[in-house]
């Protein structure tokens, strides 16, 4: 297939007429488009003329979404109302037609990509822990070499933090995008809690040369761009703790075709919030402590300006029986009321009702008959839901993510879609470095 160099203009790129046989002279020709500057509706209606009968039009479709990212992105997920648009403007096609098309192109990640929990395959939709990536590491006392962490890719290699500055590295994959990409990270921290606005959470920076921007390696501990399937990690960031509050970790990742991923700018607003969490793949979060007093304070927050209605979930594993659990807030509008534990993966639930624009703190209480913490091996994982019913303002647009993802616990037709967990473990309470 013929192939022009980086610069060439629109025009030269468009002018190429040589026919696209593979799915890999696919993703070539679309890089192409993209890096001369070529609209995506142009993009789509060039490659369909060139293409192969034998690639299909969700083939092409597909490849034009992981390249054309930037132009989908809505700063909180891909926008499969703005891929239909296309679809319709470009190649004539009916909605419904163009719809099965683009929410296709969206059941796996292609791109820039780090777990959200130790089961993350890369499929959206994933019905686990979003906020337990196993791909954020924290070690307390210096930087690891990117050859170890990639060498030990399951492994979950996350020390809790301590007071003072600890070192994180981000593990980052090319997730089935067929082209070289130059991956950068940017890391963030806030206090613990759920439904934190994005704008509550404050930059780290690097150890080396203190930017927001982190550099990928590769297996050979050099900075590297990443091929199809190859993985890296970040140079290491310094996480300051001035306490031994619990913290939240996110993490982002951009490259040369996702370059809008901006975190802090994310608007305030539930439905934002949600989304987020349930679709992001190239952002993700870590939310694991371990507990160090009977009681808990986490970060609670309500960013819509209406009254709306939540579900907490305490999910106990291996808690022995006769331990005490309650969840509240000092005005009471959260009040679980005391559980007594019976089995070791009893389930919890709260429902209640929070004013618009709250923000407060709920109180985790868990201890032993004699007022002992959680033992090693046990922990209580504690997610948020958001009750949505049907006639909600927002209900349609929740209903477009969370027919595999969201949590149903009472009926078909109101949807609970997540709004963070934070897993709090048993073992030896947290320390501080001398």
């Amino acid at each position: 297939m013929e192939t022009l160099v980086k610069n060439s203009t629109t025009a030269e790129v468009l002018a190429i007429n040589t026919e696209i046989t593979t799915i890999s002279e696919l993703w070539a020709a679309t890089i192409e488009y993209y890096n001369g500057k070529v609209l995506s509706t142009d993009a789509l209606k060039h490659t369909l003329k060139r293409a192969n009968p034998a690639l299909s039009l969700q083939d092409i479709v597909n490849v034009i979404v992981s390249v054309y990212a930037n132009t989908y992105f809505n700063l909180v997920k891909i926008d499969a109302t703005v891929i239909i648009k296309d679809l319709v403007k470009a190649l004539g096609l009916t909605e419904e037609r163009a719809s099965v098309l683009a929410y296709n192109a969206l059941k796996e990640h292609r791109g820039s990509y780090s777990r959200n929990n130790p089961t993350d395959a890369g499929v959206y939709g994933n019905q686990n822990n979003l906020t337990n990536s196993v791909d954020i590491v924290c070690n307390q006392e210096s930087s690891l070499v990117p050859s170890h962490l990639i060498e030990n890719w399951n492994k979950e290699l996350y020390s809790a933090p301590v007071q003072g500055k600890n070192f994180v590295h981000v593990r980052v994959e090319n997730k089935n995008f067929d082209g070289a990409l130059d991956i950068s990270t940017q890391l963030y921290t806030a206090p613990a809690g759920f439904n934190q606005p994005c704008h509550r959470y404050e930059p780290c920076l690097t150890t080396k040369e203190n930017s927001v921007e982190g550099r990928v390696y590769g297996q050979d501990n050099n900075q590297s761009l990443l091929n199809r399937g190859e993985r890296g990690v970040s140079e290491a960031f310094h996480l300051n703790t001035e306490n031994l509050q619990h913290v939240s970790v996110v993490a982002t990742l951009k490259d040369q075709y996702f370059t809008n991923n901006e975190f802090s700018r994310i608007p305030e607003g539930n439905l934002n919030s949600s989304t987020l969490r349930t679709l992001g793949g190239a952002i993700v979060a870590h939310n694991l402590g371990q507990q160090v007093a009977p009681v808990t304070k986490l970060d609670i927050f309500n960013q819509d300006g209406t009254n709306e209605t939540f579900v907490f979930n305490l999910q106990c594993r291996n808690v022995p029986a006769g331990y005490k659990v309650s969840l509240y807030t000092e005005d009471k509008l959260i009040n679980s009321g005391e559980v007594v534990v019976n089995r070791e993966y009893q389930l919890v639930q709260t429902e209640f009702t929070l004013p618009g624009n709250y923000k407060g703190q709920v109180h985790v209480h868990i201890e032993g008959p004699n007022g002992e913490l959680l033992p090693q091996r046990a922990c209580v994982e504690l997610s948020l839901l958001w009750k949505v019913q049907k006639g909600h303002v927002s209900y349609t647009r929740v209903s477009e993510y969370t027919n595999q993802s969201s949590e149903r616990l009472y009926n078909d037709t109101t949807l609970y879609p997540s709004l963070g967990a934070y897993t709090l473990t048993g073992g030896q309470p947290l320390s501080s470095k001398n």
